[in-house]
C-alpha cells in the first residue's frame, strides 16, 4: 500500500492539506471506489457521443513489451537495461537520460538506489520513503518531504551522491509539485497558493493565489484548484510563467499526467480517490477531447509515456490484470494477463 504522511483530520487546514497531498501523489496510483465512481468519471456526457475504448485485458491483443522505464517486480527494465533491485517492494521514484532512482525495502528500512544507464547501482539515501520523494525533471536532483503538523521539511539532494543541495521548512503545509536544477514548485492550502523556491538564492515567489497540484517546469504548465474540490472547487490549467493565461478549466476532471512534449494530458474524475480510476481521458492542454479508455469493475494506472500521445501502464480488471499501451483508440497488451490483486 502507498504510504502517506500523517495529516490532521480534525482541522479544516489538515483536511485540505491531506486532499492536496493526495492529488499531488495521485499520479502514482489511487482508487478504492473505482467501480462506484464510473458514473462520475470525466467526460461522461461527452463520452456518450464519442468512442470510449474498452481496455479490459481480456479485450486486448498482445503487442510488444514496454520500452519505457518500469519495474517488473524487483527488476528495473528500460529498453535493453534490466537490473535486479535488492530488497522488496521496489518503487520507481523517477528516471532520466543518465540515471534512474528506485526505492526499496532493505533490512526493514527504505533505501534509495541510483541505477545508471550502464546498470551500475549506488545507494544514495537511507530512511526516505519513495512516496515522499520527487525526482527532478532534469534528473540531477531529488526532493524529499517530511510532514510535521502544518510544517513541511523539504530537503533537496543530488542524485549523483545523495549530498544535500538545499533544505527548508515551510509553515504552510506545502507539497512539492516538481523541480529542476534551479527551482522547486510548491502548492499549499493555508493559505491557498503556488510558489517557486529558487535554490541558489532561496527566494520564494508566489505565482498563483490558488493551491497548485500538478506542474511541469519544462513546458511551463501549472494545474491549480480554485477551492476544496469537495466543496465545489474546480481545476484550472494555466501557464506557469504567465499564470493569468488560463488554458483549460474543469469542474469535473483533474490533470493526472502531462505528455513528454507538453501538448497533451491525461485526466481523471476530479474526486477520484483510492486505487485508480476506472476511466481515463486524453485531452490537449487546452482541454480538447482526444480519446477515452475504460475498464468495467476495475481501475487504470497510467504510469508513463512511450511517445507524445502514447501512454503505458497497468489495467486491473475484476479478475485479470495486464500492462497496456494506448495511442488514441488503439490499445494493446504489453504483458500476459495475470490474476488481479486486491487494491
Amino acid at each position: 500500500m502507498r504510504e502517506h504522511a500523517t495529516i490532521s483530520r480534525t482541522s479544516p487546514t489538515g483536511r485540505l492539506r491531506r486532499r492536496l497531498a493526495l492529488l499531488v501523489t495521485g499520479a502514482a496510483g489511487a482508487l478504492v471506489l473505482a467501480a462506484p465512481l464510473l458514473a462520475a468519471d470525466p467526460g461522461a456526457a461527452q463520452a456518450a457521443a464519442r468512442h470510449v475504448t474498452d481496455v479490459s485485458p481480456s479485450a486486448l491483443d498482445r503487442g510488444p513489451a514496454r520500452s519505457d522505464a518500469h519495474l517488473e517486480g524487483q527488476r528495473l527494465v528500460h529498453g535493453d537495461l534490466s537490473v535486479r533491485i535488492p530488497g522488496r517492494r521496489a518503487v520507481l521514484v523517477g528516471y532520466g537520460v543518465e540515471n534512474h532512482l528506485v526505492g526499496t525495502r532493505l533490512h526493514g528500512r527504505w533505501v534509495t538506489i541510483r541505477v545508471d544507464a550502464d546498470g551500475t547501482r549506488k545507494r544514495i539515501a537511507t530512511g526516505l520513503s519513495p512516496y515522499t520523494m520527487t525526482y527532478s525533471e532534469d534528473g540531477r536532483l531529488v526532493a524529499s518531504s517530511r510532514f510535521d503538523g502544518d510544517a513541511t521539511r523539504v530537503v533537496v539532494r543530488s542524485t549523483a551522491d545523495g549530498s544535500t543541495v538545499a533544505r527548508r521548512t515551510f509553515r504552510d503545509g506545502s507539497s512539492v509539485l516538481t523541480l529542476d536544477s534551479s527551482r522547486v514548485v510548491l502548492g499549499s492550502w493555508a493559505p491557498a497558493r503556488t510558489r517557486t523556491w529558487q535554490l541558489d538564492t532561496g527566494r520564494l515567489l508566489t505565482v498563483a493565489h490558488q493551491a497548485g497540484y500538478r506542474a511541469d517546469l519544462t513546458h511551463g504548465l501549472l494545474a491549480t484548484l480554485t477551492d476544496d474540490p469537495y466543496q465545489g472547487g474546480c481545476s484550472v490549467l494555466r501557464r506557469l510563467n504567465q499564470p493569468a493565461t488560463r488554458l483549460w478549466r474543469s469542474c469535473d476532471e483533474r490533470v493526472e499526467r502531462f505528455s513528454p512534449d507538453g501538448r497533451h494530458l491525461t485526466s481523471v474524475a476530479l474526486l477520484s480517490d483510492g486505487a485508480g480510476p476506472s476511466q481515463v481521458l486524453m485531452r490537449s492542454v487546452r482541454g480538447q477531447w482526444q480519446a477515452a479508455w475504460r475498464v468495467t469493475g476495475g481501475w487504470i494506472d497510467v504510469q508513463g509515456w512511450e511517445g507524445p500521445d502514447t501512454w503505458v501502464g497497468e489495467v486491473h480488471g475484476p479478475h485479470r490484470s495486464a500492462g497496456v499501451r494506448c495511442t488514441g483508440g488503439d490499445c494493446e497488451r504489453t504483458s500476459a494477463p495475470r490474476p488481479t490483486d486486491a487494491p
